[in-house]
């Protein structure tokens, strides 16, 4: 089989279909020219992929916001390609969350409809503990009281 070179045409139309939507499959057979060979020419020159799909601010400040309400990967996904059609799975939300910064998201399950969670230091939490266990009380037993005596429940603790 005879080995076609490269010219500096061939070159500026890799670089321009590559930068554009086109599958390598379809960069191949538009050139006249195998995968392979398209995959290494595109590693010679260099050439990087366009970020057509990069995230636009108003998809990021939604993320951040299902996010900061403890929504699961799963609903911001749907909830983004509904809004803008963004397809995408929960590995990418979670993915780009960390990207921006976002505290990981940890989701307890177990948790009953209006439970409350609170992420704190480990030397608050030992505190809490401490007077909770003085009291003979779960943690969120007397962390509930706490709250509905700061709310003006009258509840002495």
């Amino acid at each position: 089989m005879s080995r076609r070179l490269w010219t500096p045409d061939d070159d500026f139309l890799l670089a321009v279909l590559w930068m554009g939507e086109l599958h390598r499959f379809e960069i191949a057979e538009h050139m006249g020219r195998s995968v392979q060979s398209i995959l290494c020419r595109v590693t010679e020159l260099g050439l990087k992929r366009g970020r057509p799909d990069a995230w636009p601010d108003r998809e990021h400040a939604l993320l951040a916001h299902m996010w900061r309400e403890g929504k699961s990967c799963k609903v911001i996904a749907n909830e983004l390609f509904d809004r803008f059609g963004r397809e995408c799975t929960p590995a990418i939300v979670k993915k780009h969350a960390l990207k921006l910064g976002l505290p990981p998201l940890r989701q307890n399950r177990n948790l009953k409809k209006g439970a409350l969670r609170v992420n704190v230091g480990p030397k608050i939490y030992e505190a809490v503990n401490r007077r909770a266990f003085a009291k003979r009380e779960t943690v969120s037993m007397y962390v509930r009281k706490l709250i509905l005596r700061d709310l003006g429940h009258g509840m002495d603790i």
